[in-house]
Formats: structure tokens, sequence, C-alpha cells
């Protein structure tokens, strides 16, 4: 099943995050701290291997939302 392109911005004190989701890609940006780029995606990577991933609710509940608007 292939997805329509989308963004989310998310704001965690000062530092703001774009991700950008197209199908099995996942891409993201950090303003002010570039390390936090790879720890996110390694993370997300690490999980996502798992059987039963651990991931913030709130993370999912975007990207459902996006998916299905």
């Amino acid at each position: 099943m292939r997805f329509k392109p989308f963004n989310i911005e998310m704001h965690i004190g000062e530092e703001i995050l774009n991700t950008y989701f197209e199908n099995e890609m996942f891409f993201i940006s950090a303003t002010k701290n570039k390390e936090l780029e790879g720890d996110i995606t390694d993370k997300l990577e690490m999980e996502f291997e798992k059987k039963y991933p651990k991931i913030c609710p709130d993370f999912i509940q975007r990207v459902y939302e996006k998916l299905n608007n």
C-alpha cells in the first residue's frame, strides 16, 4: 500500500523537528541539535525491527491523522 507524502512539525522546548514521510522513507531535521536527527532515526529503526515497538502514542496519533487526511 502506498501513501501520499506528508510532513509533521513538532516543537519540543526550543527545538523544532521537521519530519517527512513517504511510503517506507522517513526523514527528520532538527533546527538546533543536529545530533538529535541521528538519535531519533536510529531509535525508530531499532524499534520498528521489534515485534512490539515502543513509540510515543502522540507521535503515532499525528502520523495516523496525516494518513487519513
